[in-house]
């Protein structure tokens, strides 16, 4: 088409698209290649409408990484991944190249996947604060309003009614929860409700941290935004803590080995960058790191270690997750980013999760152009290595 503008040919593009196979679950993937001199921005390009964009001379290992992603995204048979590569980031790791075949619910659960396992706790939570009570009754409002929500997330919709909706549990809670210390003091000044109630109202500010970050999000897509160093230590130290709390005293998360007792588990945690103060990444990785932290965490008995970093070198952004857990079978290292998968050795662990938080890292890692890595042996821990190149500027 050399007589047709790239943005017309995008246009044309997706009109035929829509006209040939208006059934087909997802639409055709568009990647601009240019030449640094049309002045536009690798954002630019995104808000315009295409689906990824490259600058010449073109990276071979960056373009192959998102015809992977690409790939990925269609509902053909996967074709056969390519070789894994000799840069891996330590001995023993598996790069992970094969598509995800996800449709478009399937993608939207992926990216609603914290708020999933955070509704899935705070509705056990809810259950057990009325079992504690003795009053099925109780929380009646809350827990219809909650079961909405994550319905909605279930489903992969997270739209202005859910969001209203899951604002408002807070208060539908604080409310309902008044109302039986009133009526019920002898049973709400006992020890176990008042933990409960503090542990629900703990979930319920995550929740709405969260949903403010998924707004963020949605605002800013993949783009790379500054974040400042001391701010991210403290919303992972506030993670921490809230993982702790949520155990209702079955483990402790600690930051000094001489302080370690046989429950707690031993977490080693940094974040740099080249920048000093400040770290670029899009909001999204927040989310992927603290995913990964939080299934180490799961995987992990208590006791275990838990190393956590993330590096701005200024060429690529570089994160790891390492713990000291029950491990992956070999055979199905590569399997763990599947849609729902979980290895065979853990399937009949009860968790409140989806198990999508691989699955999520590996997308997102994807279509930022990047590659993961993963290095694990049964009964000593897993590995995971995101590494991801900073866009064209």
């Amino acid at each position: 088409m050399p007589d047709v503008h790239g943005f017309e040919a995008l246009e044309l593009f997706r009109k035929a698209d829509q006209g040939a196979r208006p059934e087909r679950r997802k639409r055709l993937k568009i990647m601009a290649v240019s030449g640094g001199q049309v002045g536009m921005t690798h954002q630019d390009y995104l808000a315009a409408g295409f689906d990824e964009y490259l600058a010449k001379p073109v990276e071979v290992e960056r373009l192959r990484s998102m015809l992977q992603c690409q790939t990925s995204e269609k509902a053909t048979a996967p074709a056969a991944p390519p070789p894994v590569l000799d840069n891996r980031p330590a001995s023993g790791s598996l790069q992970i190249t094969k598509p995800l075949d996800l449709t478009d619910q399937q993608l939207a659960q992926v990216d609603l996947h914290s708020f999933l396992n955070i509704l899935n706790i705070l509705l056990g939570e809810l259950q057990l604060l009325t079992l504690e009570l003795g009053d099925s009754a109780a929380l009646g409002e809350t827990i219809r309003l909650g079961g909405e929500v994550l319905h909605l997330v279930r489903e992969g919709q997270l739209d202005e009614e859910a969001s209203r909706k899951a604002t408002s549990l807070q208060a539908t809670f604080l409310k309902e929860w008044s109302v039986v210390a009133r009526r019920a003091t002898e049973l709400a000044n006992r020890a176990a409700p008042r933990q409960s109630a503090a542990n629900l109202d703990s979930i319920l500010k995550v929740l709405i941290v969260r949903l403010a970050e998924y707004q963020e999000r949605q605002r800013s897509g993949l783009v790379w935004c500054p974040h400042n160093i001391r701010q991210l230590t403290d919303n992972f130290v506030n993670f921490f803590a809230a993982l702790e709390k949520n155990s209702k005293g079955r483990y402790h998360i600690i930051y000094n080995i001489a302080a370690q007792d046989a429950a707690d588990y031993l977490v080693s945690f940094r974040i740099e960058s080249v920048d000093g103060d400040t770290l670029r990444m899009p909001p999204v990785l927040q989310d992927v790191f603290r995913d990964l932290i939080a299934n180490a965490r799961k995987y992990t008995p208590p006791g275990g270690h838990i190393t956590a970093g993330l590096d701005d070198n200024g060429k690529e952004l570089r994160l790891v997750v390492e713990d000291s857990g029950c491990g992956i079978p070999a055979e199905e290292i590569e399997r763990v980013v599947e849609f729902g998968y979980r290895a065979s050795n853990v399937r009949e662990k009860a968790t409140r999760g989806g198990g999508f938080g691989l699955t999520k890292a590996y997308h997102v890692t994807c279509k930022l152009g990047g590659s993961m890595w993963i290095a694990s042996t049964l009964g000593k821990g897993t590995r995971v290595t995101v590494h991801i190149p900073h866009p064209a500027r």
